[in-house]
């Protein structure tokens, strides 16, 4: 897989916060390829969510002041085009809660109609829709189309809500938090599809979640966000078998029987930093075991090998060539 086809670099997002200007999308690059699944993850709070709807222009406008920087799909720029036009050119997202995003008072069939592009002829709408709600697997037999959303299982509406991003042909698909509030075994079903539906179709697939079991049966490589920035990048067996960045560490080490949670906890004492109170140090230094004077000074996105990164001012130090609990390689 060698083929870009999202190309996002140095974006910044800023609005007006209480006391003052916040970044909530600070200087994010990424990079998304044909058939290839990236995971986006992190704590709630970390800027995971704001990045997917920084991408495709969803933040009104009112409540931004500033969007700089470059995001390019197959070459062409995104960046100030509304969400409408994001769509259209080949962007699209399933979102968290479809309950919020799904018209209630508009049938399941309608609004994935809305969603067809303008090449499909009328007289083939309905079977166009029908197509789309089966390739999630929901057949025509249960006439999904003729629902409405509350008519459904979380589950069905989830299916429902990827049918209609899906019906735009997207080349990158966007899914934050695809599997909340959803049973271990419809969680399961449901990423099976998206995962065999990206790969059939040689879609980009962004998957947003906390879950990092998801992003390690799922994704290629690893982006790690906190406080609106990239802390880390890395492909996916990479990351989980050397981090270089005290929260990724912090992160894997959060998973069910993995280590002492009150461990982790100690280890991660104080609180994420006020976003719109930024004093220009590293963003993690409150609550860093490694924290030492140059983290006075906010740190670059710095490259330890290919393809790997990481935000961190005393990497020479602790985190270069090491494997964590282990010697350095």
């Amino acid at each position: 897989m060698t083929d870009e086809l999202l190309e996002v670099d140095h974006l910044t997002m800023t609005f007006a916060g209480g006391a003052g200007e916040v970044r909530a999308v600070d200087d994010v690059s990424l990079r998304v390829r044909a058939g290839e699944c990236v995971g986006v993850v992190g704590e709630s709070g970390s800027g995971k969510s704001m990045l997917a709807r920084t991408l495709l222009q969803l933040l009104p406008p009112v409540d931004v002041l500033r969007c700089e920087g470059s995001i390019r799909l197959e070459g062409r720029e995104l960046l100030g085009s509304d969400y409408r036009s994001v769509r259209t050119d080949g962007l699209s997202m399933v979102f968290q809660e479809p309950l919020s995003y799904l018209n209630p008072t508009m049938r399941i069939g309608q609004q994935i109609a809305e969603g067809l592009p303008n090449d499909v002829a009328n007289r083939d709408r309905v079977s166009a829709v029908r197509a789309a709600l089966a390739q999630v697997e929901l057949p025509a037999s249960l006439e999904i189309e003729r629902r409405y959303p509350h008519e459904l299982s979380g589950g069905m509406r989830q299916r429902a809500m990827i049918a209609l991003a899906l019906a735009t042909r997207p080349r990158v698909l966007i899914a934050d938090e695809p599997t909340t509030a959803l049973d271990v075994t419809v969680q399961a079903q449901l990423l099976r599809t998206l995962y065999e539906l990206h790969r059939r179709k040689q879609m980009g697939l962004v998957i947003i979640t906390h879950d990092l079991g998801i992003v390690a049966n799922m994704c290629d490589r690893v982006y790690v966000m906190y406080a609106g920035q990239i802390v880390e990048e890395a492909e996916t067996l990479t990351l989980f078998d050397a981090p270089q960045h005290p929260y990724t560490k912090a992160l894997l080490d959060c998973r069910p029987g993995h280590t002492d949670r009150r461990e982790v906890n100690e280890r991660l004492r104080g609180p994420v930093p006020d976003l719109s109170a930024l004093d220009g140090a590293c963003r993690f230094r409150n609550r860093c075991e490694f924290a030492a004077t140059e983290c006075a000074t906010e740190p670059s996105l710095d490259r330890i090998g290919e393809a790997h990164a990481a935000r961190c001012g005393v990497l020479p130090f602790v985190g270069l060539g090491v494997k964590w609990g282990g010697s350095r390689s």
